[in-house]
């Protein structure tokens, strides 16, 4: 993998005003085909089911460009995850005398 990060600074200076602009752009090459994404399959959490989680390969641009994973609609998959569980938490106490509360608590 090569890195190409390039900047580019331009400054105008008047009587009265002055204007200043930088641009950054960070492109990554390779001989092979770049992959876009992973797959990723696991138990996110003892008891729930296994998940497929998309990760999504993008560079942070600075002074040296870092590769970085990142899961694609992770908040969804949290959601999901959270609706699992209080499914399984309202299953195992149905026929209990605990009352099972869903959403929010403020002491």
């Amino acid at each position: 993998i090569s890195i190409e990060s390039i900047q580019k600074a331009d400054f105008e200076d008047g009587d009265f005003s002055g204007k200043r602009s930088l641009m950054e752009s960070v492109e990554a090459r390779t001989q092979d085909i770049m992959p876009v994404a992973f797959e990723f399959t696991c138990v996110p959490f003892e008891g729930l089911a296994e998940r497929h989680f998309k990760l999504r390969l993008s560079i942070i641009g600075s002074d040296r460009p870092v590769l970085v994973l990142r899961i694609v609609q992770l908040e969804a998959q949290q959601e999901e995850m959270a609706a699992e569980f209080r499914d399984l938490l309202v299953e195992k106490f149905k026929d209990s005398q605990v009352e099972t509360f869903i959403g929010q608590f403020s002491a």
